[in-house]
């Protein structure tokens, strides 16, 4: 897309040092309001699916996320995705010691998958995913790893200041603290899909597999009776 075609030419490849950064899955808690409101928690400094942290306080306040503010599907930059504005933006827990940013966003009402959206995110079926552009960071140091650690598990590397792009609903597993693997996700949108809650449109744009994978078993038919014509 062109806005991705123009970052990559700011920010340059990735590495391990600064650069484009591709759009990551982070872990977010989702709530819905009876006014079209979903509120949710759009990053943390858990370690995300990549073993990798993004520091909620190193985020460019100037950043073209808070200009914009505008929210999609699935990170899909067109306007049939284009879903509603952040309404607001904060910093949890506090403004100068943020540890984690709460977007608050109005689905439009004019939106095809208006009704969707909501329905799912009551339901906790959807989360919401960050599109960033690292500009400082690399392997953690001693005291990031410690800091960082969780259960045993290391981060690898370290996102200490970086461009808020976007924000997006995406499809999220229940455990905030982890990615569904994708079978997991397209399962949990399918069965809303059987249960009327979202059409198969938006579930497909929101990852669930445009083309239903079945498995094919095999099958004996019964062995035809042996007739048997007796002449006398």
């Amino acid at each position: 897309m062109k806005r991705a075609a123009r970052l990559s030419e700011k920010y340059g490849p990735r590495d391990d040092g600064a650069g484009l950064t591709v759009v990551r899955h982070k872990p977010a808690q989702v709530k819905a309001t009876d006014d079209g409101m979903v509120r949710f928690i759009a990053t943390t400094e858990a370690i995300d699916v990549d073993d990798e942290v993004v520091v909620a306080g190193g985020v460019d306040r100037d950043s073209y996320f808070f200009k914009n503010r505008s929210c999609f599907i699935d990170h899909q930059y067109d306007m049939a995705n284009f879903i509603g504005k952040a309404r607001a933006i904060i910093p949890r827990p506090t403004k100068d010691s943020p540890t984690a940013w709460e977007v608050h966003i109005r689905v439009q009402k004019t939106h095809p998958h208006a009704e969707g959206i909501l329905s799912l995110a009551r339901e906790g079926q959807i989360g919401s995913s960050i599109g960033f552009a690292r500009l400082e960071g690399g392997k953690p140091t001693e005291d990031e790893v410690k800091r960082y650690t969780r259960k045993g598990r290391e981060p690898v590397a370290v996102t200490r200041r970086w461009e808020w792009i976007e924000q997006s609903i995406t499809a999220l597993p229940a455990n905030v603290e982890a990615q569904a693997i994708p079978d997991e996700a397209a399962k949990m949108l399918d069965d809303a899909v059987c249960r009327g809650v979202c059409s198969r449109e938006l579930a497909v744009r929101l990852g669930l597999p445009a083309r239903e994978r079945r498995t094919l078993y095999p099958v004996s038919l019964p062995k035809r009776p042996k007739i048997i014509v007796r002449v006398e």
